[in-house]
């Protein structure tokens, strides 16, 4: 019977070491949810909750790995809440730094003491300002006309019109070019006198076509640099002083260059 007694208490003292044991390692479980849940939280700018959810998470008691990060989420997203609803913060300041106090070692620890050292800037009360002295009147200054560009509006038009027209006639001159070759291969493939009669008149009045074509080409191409010329001198002077254009200044890194319209 003593034996039976003993042998139930052992069982019993287990099986309690086993619930005992299960406890933390629930809380454990409970707490490296909830950091997940604050991670979730902190993607979608929740700051206010991510805070709350990890400070859940550390109260719960987490593993280490799982306290150093809980504790980094936590100091981040109070950094973040901080920026736009300080008061938010700084009325949590306290538990912020008692959690920060209790932590260990390692990158994510060192983190976290430096995001509290920017919220205890940024809960600082404000240092009182001398108010500035009164400005003194500035001198009342008529502004500047506004520069007209149309001149210079017209003269890019016009240059891109006639610069894409001289590359239009310059492929068509091209093309009467592979059509003169075609005659040429059919004179030399004709079979009787008026065949190559023929393809000896159809060769030379492409070949005509192709020259008038690279002449009216070549011409307005040379249209074209001189109205792309004059648009760049009108952006480069406008007509009023001060007013907008193309300038370039010399700067510590090189030059600078700056265009208003």
């Amino acid at each position: 019977m003593a034996k039976a007694l003993i042998a139930s208490a052992l069982v019993a003292s287990l099986a309690f070491g086993g619930v005992a044991r299960a406890q933390p390692d629930r809380d454990a479980v409970a707490a490296e949810a909830a950091y997940f849940e604050g991670i979730e939280q902190y993607r979608s700018k929740d700051f206010a909750g991510a805070m709350a959810t990890f400070e859940r998470a550390l109260a719960l008691g987490p593993t280490a790995r799982i306290r150093n990060r809980a504790l980094l989420g936590l100091t981040r997203s109070a950094t973040q809440l901080a920026e736009a609803t300080p008061d938010k913060v700084c009325g949590r300041l306290d538990a912020i730094e008692a959690f920060v106090a209790d932590a260990g070692s390692g990158a994510a620890s060192d983190k976290a003491r430096a995001d509290l050292a920017v919220l205890r800037d940024r809960c600082a009360p404000p240092e009182p300002v001398a108010p500035p002295p009164l400005p003194t009147p500035a001198p009342v200054v008529a502004p500047a006309p506004v520069p007209d560009y149309t001149a210079a509006w017209i003269l890019t038009g016009s240059a891109v019109a006639v610069l894409g027209a001289s590359a239009v006639f310059q492929v068509m001159a091209f093309d009467a070019i592979e059509q003169r070759d075609a005659a040429a291969d059919d004179y030399g493939a004709a079979q009787s006198e008026s065949e190559r009669i023929r393809a000896a008149e159809a060769a030379g009045r492409l070949d005509g076509v192709a020259d008038v074509r690279f002449d009216v080409g070549y011409a307005m191409g040379g249209i074209g640099a001189v109205l792309a010329a004059g648009a760049l001198w009108a952006w480069l002077d406008p007509p009023v002083e001060g007013g907008g254009g193309i300038s370039v200044a010399p700067t510590f890194d090189g030059m600078q260059v700056r265009m208003a319209w």
